[in-house]
């Protein structure tokens, strides 16, 4: 017994740190970008809400929360008992809701807007993405590749307003080809056609010789440092 102590004693740390989890969601308007980063240790939720105007995230508003966190459920309380103005007025503890999708994890908020059909002002729930997409929303939004004739090459001009925007293409390729990624400024992220991530990429350049499959590729790009443009170029050579 004295030697499966210490064992007992470690598992039962590991499941309690395993417990903290970090997570991050977003909801895009015409207008403002709404941002909710929060951490989760076990019953406990600590975390802020971002408000980016025209999407400038020099023009953001920070709201910082607390809570209790009970399955999928959030109870939120905003510092200073001051939510977002977009929050249902009246309302110190807030609901929240964690709920799965095809497309991924996603946060459930409820807010207090002016219903157009009807021309009142109500309640009404809005979900929040995952701030880092999943696959299958990547690829949904992403642009495919293609190559002039006779060409080895294809050019993309990006632009990026926040930092947690993303671009996604597809390029299809053989097994045994070679593709080169060039986006000075930015960092480029891939998954293989079985969906499978590659867990290094690049920042500025990246590159995939021999490749191990054939079919599409899912490249992501992103800022990687503050937002701005991003002259991406695809090359795929035998």
């Amino acid at each position: 017994m004295k030697i499966l102590l210490p064992v007992l004693i470690l598992i039962c740390a590991a499941g309690v740190f395993a417990q903290a989890q970090t997570k991050c969601f977003r909801n895009d308007g015409l207008r403002d970008n709404h941002i909710v980063r929060f951490e989760a240790d076990g019953g406990d939720v600590a975390g802020s809400y971002f408000v980016e105007t025209d999407g400038d995230a020099e023009q953001t508003q920070t709201f910082d929360f607390s809570g209790t966190r009970s399955g999928n459920t959030l109870t939120v309380k905003f510092a200073g008992d001051a939510p977002p103005g977009v929050a249902p007025s009246k309302t110190k503890s807030l609901i929240w809701t964690l709920a799965q999708t095809a497309d991924g994890e996603i946060l459930r908020i409820k807010f207090y807007g002016k219903n157009y059909e009807t021309n009142k002002y109500a309640d009404y729930s809005a979900d929040f993405v995952s701030c880092e997409p999943s696959y299958a929303t990547l690829a949904k939004q992403a642009k495919r590749v293609s190559f002039a004739k006779g060409a080895k090459s294809a050019a993309f001009a990006l632009t990026f307003k926040t930092q947690l925007e993303r671009k996604a293409f597809l390029l299809g390729a053989r097994k045994g080809q070679t593709i080169s990624v060039m986006s000075p400024g930015c960092g480029i992220s891939v998954y293989y056609p079985d969906k499978t991530a590659d867990k290094e990429g690049g920042i500025d350049t990246f590159s995939l010789e021999n490749l191990p499959q054939s079919g599409d590729y899912l490249f992501v790009i992103s800022p990687a440092g503050e937002p701005g443009n991003c002259a991406t170029t695809f090359e795929i050579n035998k």
